[in-house]
């Protein structure tokens, strides 16, 4: 083979690795973007907190002394057969 041919040949080698490497990078961007982060995991990714859905929302419920003192125990919203009912 002359030289020129052997220059060519590894040329195009490296031109194939190249298209290639670029092809997977992009392959590997695309796939990332078509699948957000979903639970825990998206809310640990601070950048994409302004992404999450507007229909998720967070709730909290809790015990409380109705008589504005501290003792929250044993206050149920109604008791019976056996159950005592704290939250409903």
């Amino acid at each position: 083979m002359s030289k020129l041919s052997n220059n060519r040949t590894r040329c195009t080698a490296v031109l194939f690795k190249l298209n290639a490497l670029i092809f997977l990078i992009i392959a590997a961007m695309v796939v990332t973007a078509q699948t957000p982060p979903y639970g825990v995991s998206a809310m640990l990714r601070l950048d994409s907190l302004p992404y999450l859905s507007s229909i998720i929302s967070a709730g909290q419920q809790s015990s409380y002394d109705r008589s504005g003192g501290n003792d929250d125990s044993k206050h149920f919203l109604y008791a019976g057969g056996g159950e005592n009912v704290m939250l409903d």
